[in-house]
């Protein structure tokens, strides 16, 4: 929950804007195939560890791969955080402004809070933590914050939903219907769609020593689950 929070309090959005991107045929089968490779990852690197005996990934892939396949390794490790923090800042700059239009009501005096530069900062600030810390589970407090945007934002999204459906049920049909794609429009909106969904590769190197704290009669089928 600690590695993960942060994600999840703005995975509804990223959900969002990645299906807008890539299209909903091509957003399903992103989805699976990621979700298939998170868990075989997984597991992978877990049975790996156990028989190894080391307790980080790094240890893992310079014993089974050298030098080479450390450098590969901690390379990959860097696309998927450099991914991870652009999901964040591309979120906020798509939809800060949009939300503090409606709470400013476009005055001049806070013109500065719809500047793409200032939504950018406000997302560095949020994941700067996360970005300093080594050891997550020292934000371990500060991860429940982040947990509990997640239900505001849940519970906004299903609230506005519901308001927008009754309000005008015609309108909002229509609208969905006619905004939908199976697939992306311009090659561009494939790679902006792209870093909300490979952001999960991130977590990936924090997998051994979380398996490491878990019982060690019950990790094994845990981790599995």
């Amino acid at each position: 929950m600690t590695n993960s929070a942060l994600g999840g309090c703005l995975g509804m959005l990223g959900t969002i804007y990645a299906c807008s991107k890539l299209g909903t045929f091509n957003f399903l089968l992103l989805s699976i195939l990621i979700a298939y490779l998170t868990y075989a990852s997984y597991e992978m690197l877990c049975r790996a560890a156990e028989r190894a005996s080391v307790s980080t990934t790094r240890n893992l892939a310079y014993k089974l791969l050298g030098k080479k396949g450390l450098l590969i390794t901690e390379c990959l490790v860097l696309i998927g955080n450099w991914s991870f923090i652009i999901n964040i800042l591309q979120l906020f700059a798509d939809f800060l402004p949009q939300i503090l239009q409606e709470w400013t009501h476009n005055e001049k005096r806070y013109q500065f809070c719809q500047e793409r530069a200032f939504d950018v900062m406000c997302g560095l600030i949020l994941i700067f933590p996360w970005v300093l810390v080594r050891n997550i589970s020292k934000l371990e407090k500060l991860s429940y914050l982040s947990v509990l945007c997640t239900l505001f934002c849940l519970f906004s999204l299903v609230a506005n939903t519901i308001y927008a459906y009754r309000t005008n049920k015609n309108n909002i049909t229509n609208h969905t219907t006619n905004s939908g794609s199976p697939f992306f429009s311009y090659t561009t909106s494939f790679f902006l769609g792209l870093p909300n969904m490979t952001w999960s590769w991130s977590s990936q190197f924090n997998a051994i020593p979380i398996y490491y704290t878990l019982h060690p009669q019950k990790r094994y089928s845990q981790i599995t689950a």
